[in-house]
């Protein structure tokens, strides 16, 4: 969850400390720099990030801080998740937190900003199935994506429509307009041209 919602160094120090989780770096000694993640009510439990997966490790969660392209919430949302994420630490609800961490991971794959953004790929991936062109790993990628869009629905983590697809949406409007305009512009000077022609017949 810290890694989808982190869009620095210390934002995913900050997150991963309300969640109960230490980070420090591992010995200098070392010929790979990595991050120790420890229990912060057990020291003694403790794993590098390399040991959990690559995804994890401190050379891949730079990279993706580095990466500007790299999908993240919105201000909006961040705060929505946080609270969700907040109340299942209360409640002590391990399998919350996990239902949410993939529905964050599938957010980052899919670059999946609001959930009309969720409704079109399903729509998409349904499309290609019902062709007969859909793999055991499209089966299996349309599950996570329903799962996911479920989740963030009802629990409020992403807006209706991101503010990427509004700008997109009045972007094309615009473009739309600015066709329209013209095409209306180059008709009255076709009629305007034709009547000039015709009054020059006349006057002859």
């Amino acid at each position: 969850m810290a890694k989808g919602l982190a869009r620095n160094e210390s934002e995913f120090r900050s997150i991963l400390d309300m969640l109960g989780v230490t980070v420090a770096n591992n010995s200098p000694k070392t010929t790979n720099r990595d991050w120790i993640y420890s229990l912060s009510d057990d020291p003694k439990c403790k794993v590098t990030g390399g040991r959990l997966s690559y995804l994890y490790s401190r050379r891949s969660l730079e990279n993706g801080f580095k990466n500007m392209a790299a999908h993240h919430p919105d201000a909006s949302s961040s705060r929505a998740i946080l609270k969700t994420a907040k109340d299942a630490i209360v409640l002590n609800d391990l399998a919350e937190l996990d239902r949410m961490a993939k529905a964050l991971e599938t957010c980052s794959r899919f670059g999946i900003r609001g959930i009309s953004e969720y409704d079109a790929r399903i729509k998409m991936v349904e499309k290609h199935i019902e062709g007969g062109n859909g793999s055991e790993a499209e089966h299996k990628s349309l599950e996570t994506l329903r799962e996911a869009r479920d989740f963030t629905a009802a629990n409020g983590l992403l807006p209706r429509t991101s503010a990427k697809s509004k700008n997109a949406k009045t972007k094309a409007d615009a473009s739309h307009s600015t066709r329209k305009k013209k095409t209306v512009e180059k008709h009255k000077h076709t009629r305007r041209k034709a009547q000039r022609g015709n009054r020059e017949k006349g006057e002859r």
